[in-house]
């Protein structure tokens, strides 16, 4: 229920500063008396393997501004590359919609993915109907966008029609009448999802692209397909860590900071030539044997604080 009064927004902004400034004298707490901060990485903490930290977490650094947060505080302003350095930042693109293609094991999707197709703009399409397509704002045409991306995920990872109705803003009967036709278009997603589900009530277990068994439990057989794509990022994410920080090491050129969810933080010195090091850099992160779809990468640099990045084409 919307309330519009002006409390609301008082109580949203104080909870907003207070959570902030909470936040923000942990990292001072947890920094050394140079103003460095050595978070703990947990390699496989979380039960899909995926990477963790703490002390402070890192994880979950809140950016300038997120979709649905009103107030939101900065934090990535706190960190910033030593003096000397920049912070050159590599993520995988799409990684997720990639590897539940591989998932379904179709060469017809497969080629999609080759193609650079845009599959969250036709689950947009699926769901939101003219709504979408004859949208004229590129803002809101966007929102749209990345409204369907997660109610994509949530879907595939076992969202029922509730969820996915508040995550697109629709009622339950939109989203079923969406439902339907997404799936028609796309029924190799929904295919996986059932034989992730049966495989994990059948041998208690999902087999990750790279050979790793995860246990599901059996109260939470709905998240297989979570178990099967999370799993698998990590472990892609973890070896391109080893064969990224192998190069930085043997070239001199710079270090690893932290591995952030499918992005990796690089401390690089100035003065070095950047578009001779990404190349490098995207080769190894996507030159994985186990991987069968096309894989990308997407480059940012901050020359100062984290929260200054900006994108870093070559």
């Amino acid at each position: 229920v919307k309330i519009d009064h002006p409390i609301v927004d008082c109580v949203l902004r104080a909870r907003a500063y207070t959570k902030g400034v909470a936040t923000v004298r942990g990292y001072l707490e947890a920094s050394e008396i140079d103003g460095s901060t050595h978070p703990n990485i947990w390699t496989n903490k979380a039960a899909t393997g995926r990477e963790t930290s703490d002390n402070p977490n890192m994880q979950n650094v809140s950016k300038e501004v997120r979709a649905g947060v009103k107030y939101n505080i900065p934090a990535r302003r706190c960190f910033r590359a030593r003096p000397g350095y920049v912070l050159l930042l590599v993520d995988y693109a799409g990684i997720e919609m990639r590897l539940a293609v591989q998932g379904t094991g179709d060469l017809k999707l497969a080629q999609l993915c080759a193609d650079d197709y845009d599959f969250h703009s036709a689950c947009a399409t699926s769901f939101y109907g003219i709504k979408f397509t004859e949208e004229k704002d590129d803002k809101i045409k966007k929102a749209l966008r990345s409204r369907a991306k997660t109610a994509r995920f949530a879907m595939l990872y076992g969202a029922g029609l509730e969820q996915t109705a508040a995550t697109l803003g629709l009622t339950i009967e939109e989203v079923r009448a969406g439902y339907e036709r997404d799936k028609k278009d796309f029924p190799e997603f929904y295919e996986l999802m059932d034989r992730c589900t049966h495989d994990a009530k059948k041998l208690g277990y999902v087999t990750t692209f790279f050979g790793r068994k995860l246990r599901v439990p059996q109260d939470r057989l709905y998240a297989a397909t979570d178990f099967l794509i999370q799993g698998s990022a990590a472990a892609l994410f973890k070896h391109a860590q080893v064969k990224v920080d192998h190069l930085l090491e043997r070239t001199g050129i710079g270090h690893l900071i932290i591995p952030v969810h499918d992005e990796l933080v690089m401390e690089i010195k100035r003065g070095v030539d950047l578009r001779e090091v990404c190349p490098q850099v995207r080769q190894l992160m996507i030159d994985q044997p186990e991987i069968t779809v096309k894989l990308e990468t997407e480059f940012s640099l901050a020359t100062y604080t984290w929260d200054a990045k900006h994108d870093f084409h070559f």
